[in-house]
């Protein structure tokens, strides 16, 4: 009888871990600098439940990567696993010693972080993200990766909207009725003049900055420059840079 008492309670203990979903927590260990007061050096979040679903399709990486976390206060938390949720902008962690347990790391507290994913290549690349309040149609703070940083930044902004569509089964054989699909806006963005959408062609730097139409399309082909891909754009921008336009 004590036997089943002991195993009852225990699974107790477990029920009442798991129905606290969505209470803050710490839950990440790490070294902290002199003048922080945060106890015990742990990140905060809320815990997260990652579903079948959300797993497929909700994230910008299908694995798990090491991140280097900066808070505001410039603590500095390295080799953190995490994934970016692009449905709904958080970023979403573990501590390796309770697997299990997913969390949504606190948006107030971060202030950047650097994701580390492995290509197919075996080449490692680095992305950047910032966080800054964005003033738009749907206000508030975001996560961004910033691929350029200068007198005006190269912004990407994800994020992952479902479609009803007609029922179909997914790779794991799922019977689903909602198509998830990535969106990317690109952002041309300084303190002073805010966010401009922009596009990966040239007409959009000359509507972007119509004070210099004719610099830039004299720029551009001098450089003999085609925009269309990331890398061309980053090229855009460092151009324009050196050429005081931006």
């Amino acid at each position: 009888m004590k036997i089943k008492i002991k195993y009852l309670l225990f699974l107790f203990a477990i029920l009442l871990s798991v129905c606290t979903d969505g209470q803050n927590t710490s839950f990440y260990f790490g070294k902290l600098n002199e003048s922080t007061n945060r106890l015990q050096g742990k990140l905060r979040g809320e815990y997260y439940y990652n579903s079948l679903v959300g797993n497929e399709y909700f994230f910008l990486h299908k694995k798990w990567s090491d991140a280097t976390i900066t808070l505001i206060d410039g603590d500095v938390f390295e080799n953190v696993k995490v994934r970016y949720l692009a449905y709904g902008d958080e970023l979403i962690s573990y501590n390796e010693n309770i697997k299990s347990y997913f969390f949504k790391i606190d948006k107030d507290i971060i202030k950047q972080f650097t994701i580390e994913t492995i290509l197919n290549s075996g080449n490692v690349k680095h992305q950047k993200f910032i966080k800054l309040y964005y003033d738009g149609l749907t206000k508030g703070d975001r996560y961004f990766e910033e691929l350029y940083s200068g007198t005006r930044s190269l912004l990407l902004y994800y994020t992952i909207r479902g479609t009803k569509v007609r029922p179909f089964k997914d790779n794991s054989g799922i019977l689903q009725d909602t198509e998830y699909r990535m969106h990317v806006t690109y952002f041309m963005y300084s303190l002073d003049e805010g966010y401009t959408k922009i596009h990966k062609t040239k007409r959009a730097f000359r509507a972007a900055l119509p004070d210099n139409k004719k610099e830039i399309r004299k720029l551009f082909r001098k450089n003999k420059l085609n925009i269309f891909d990331d890398a061309s754009m980053i090229q855009a921008f460092k151009l324009l840079e050196e050429a005081n336009i931006l």
